[in-house]
């Protein structure tokens, strides 16, 4: 019961950490509005021309891949195109939907306890002080980190600001969440 109660408690701790980060870092850091377009008229062309090239909702990554052609000439030109840039990567959906939906924010919610009651599962399972607790919360949500935006940031060359407020905003979460599971998860008996 106590992971449990754990996981719920430290899920809402990241879950408001999230908001809170989301609001208040990229100004703090200097981060501006991450990936916005610059004005309505850039950003309607742009949606025009996604509307014309994709044909449905996927990940798109621009120039398009070129790697398994079995045509060399097509591999050297698809080369060239990653060289010369620019990239992308696209996540589109052509159909819209509200920003801060409530089913949004409740699957939001879900995933933070879910990823709570794994951090106090693990704890429970282990014998050390409170800050090394905390410590390993901490290190998870790094963890998460870097076995996934990290990968962003290497392969699909997400900005160097955009990586570092991920590991911000992730340390900081679990740091947040890791400071009530380790609280409430005393671990097992030494």
């Amino acid at each position: 019961m106590k992971v449990l109660l754990a996981a719920f408690v430290g899920g809402l701790f990241v879950f408001v950490w999230g908001a809170v980060s989301h609001m208040v870092l990229p100004g703090l850091l200097g981060l501006g509005e991450l990936g916005t377009a610059q004005d309505r008229a850039s950003e309607a062309a742009l949606l025009d021309a996604m509307r014309a090239a994709f044909d449905g909702p996927n990940v798109y990554l621009i120039p398009g891949v070129g790697y398994d052609s079995p045509d060399k000439a097509e591999v050297q030109a698809f080369e060239e195109r990653q060289a010369r840039g620019p990239f992308a990567f696209v996540v589109y959906q052509p159909t819209g939907q509200a920003g801060m939906m409530p089913k949004q924010l409740a699957l939001e919610f879900l995933a933070n306890v879910l990823a709570a009651f794994v951090a106090a599962v693990v704890l429970s399972c282990t014998r050390c002080a409170y800050p090394t607790r905390v410590l390993l919360v901490v290190l998870m949500g790094v963890f998460a980190w870097l076995s996934l935006e990290a990968s962003y940031w290497n392969w699909y060359r997400f900005p160097d600001e955009f990586a570092l407020f991920e590991l911000i905003d992730q340390a900081g979460g679990w740091l947040c969440g890791g400071l009530m599971i380790a609280a409430m998860v005393q671990g097992k008996e030494a």
